[in-house]
């Protein structure tokens, strides 16, 4: 007697679109890659028809994708679309965000992304996770264990072996596969319960990464398609400190997304103020603020935010602002000080000290 072959779950419905503007591409480019490593595709993405699906959902394939872009273009916002497709998807998401101060802090992302599920695994599970080649991971990653830095080849071998496992565990809250084949049968439980959940490793501003884990990074990324793996992966290009070699060497994986968000077009500047903040705002209000902020997503919205609460005026320093109105500084942005903020172009005369002004330097953290 022959077994009948399941047929594969309907595709999981994308969630909304983030609120991104003039970001189609980058927004089609990962919901495509997720799709991939989920083994099927997303029902009615962007209103039309569903992704293609890929291998079927016994198992998907992995990738890398890349977001190179200055601060402030919408790096995280994309970061957090493609953490909510993954989820949807029945992927496991880890996210790891490095600061400046973790840059000589050998494995330290690697351990932000894997440390947590490891310690939350159950013994049994977690003693099957480290057997083996994964078993330095585990030294690394639960005894706080400093592996050299010549040792990094084999760290990342370990962890590999380790991400394929976790790769292989169920879908997150599925219910264990002794008790779906009780209630339906051995054959639906196998392609349900038991469908391993893919790993989809979120990094953002992996400029401030450290090197060790950005080479474990790049082994991982040769392997993404055999665990199953995601990786995508949000740089600033402009950093003078970034490792840029190996953040390079990420962008040019072979099948890799290489993906550079731009400044906004004034077409799509006028949309994002008039849709999220000032729907009245004029057509050469939005003009002079396009110009101050130089096409820059983050600098709009704030200067939106602004505009919202003390009107053309914001566009001009020399009028004063209530001080109770301004953001706390410890709120401030890393990089609102940063170059690639105070040589922004200003392309107008009337709007030149705009980018500069008080309200800007308290503004609230970008989305890099």
């Amino acid at each position: 007697m022959s077994r009948a072959t399941p047929s594969a779950p309907p595709l999981p419905a994308a969630p909304p679109r983030a609120l991104l503007v003039e970001r189609a591409h980058e927004l089609e480019a990962i919901a495509a890659a997720v799709g991939r490593v989920c083994g099927g595709g997303f029902a009615d993405f962007a209103g039309g028809a569903g992704l293609a699906s890929g291998s079927g959902f016994a198992g998907g394939a992995g990738g890398v994708v890349t977001l190179t872009a200055p601060a402030g273009l919408g790096k995280s916002a994309l970061l957090d679309h493609a953490a909510a497709l993954a989820t949807a998807g029945g992927c496991q998401v880890r996210r790891a965000t490095p600061s400046p101060l973790e840059r000589h802090f050998p494995f330290g992302a690697v351990r932000e992304l894997l440390e947590a599920p490891l310690r939350a695994a159950e013994p049994a599970e977690r003693r099957a996770l480290l057997d083996g080649a994964a078993a330095l991971a585990g030294r690394l990653l639960l005894e706080g264990a400093a592996p050299g830095a010549d040792a990094t080849t084999a760290v990342a071998h370990s962890v590999a072996r380790l991400c394929a496992g976790l790769a292989e565990r169920p879908a997150p809250g599925a219910p264990p596969a002794d008790a779906v084949a009780l209630a339906t049968g051995p054959t639906l439980a196998l392609g349900d319960a038991a469908r391993p959940a893919p790993l989809v490793l979120l990094i953002d501003d992996a400029h401030w990464a450290d090197r060790c884990s950005l080479e474990v990074l790049c082994h991982l990324a040769r392997r993404a398609a055999d665990i199953p793996l995601l990786l995508i992966v949000a740089a600033r290009g402009d950093d003078p400190e970034a490792p840029a070699d190996l953040l390079g060497l990420l962008a040019h994986e072979a099948g890799a997304a290489a993906l550079r968000p731009q400044p906004l077009s004034l077409r799509a500047g006028v949309r994002l103020l008039r849709g999220r903040l000032a729907p009245a705002a004029p057509l050469d209000l939005c003009r002079r603020c396009h110009a101050a902020a130089a096409g820059n997503p983050w600098l709009l919205t704030e200067l939106g935010h602004q505009l919202a609460e003390h009107g053309p005026a914001a566009l001009d320093p020399a009028e004063p602002h209530p001080a109770d109105t301004r953001l706390p500084a410890a709120d401030a942005p890393r990089a609102a000080s940063a170059p690639h903020f105070a040589d922004a172009r200003r392309p107008t005369a009337d709007a030149p000290r705009a980018a500069s002004a008080p309200h800007f330097a308290d503004a609230r953290r970008p989305t890099a």
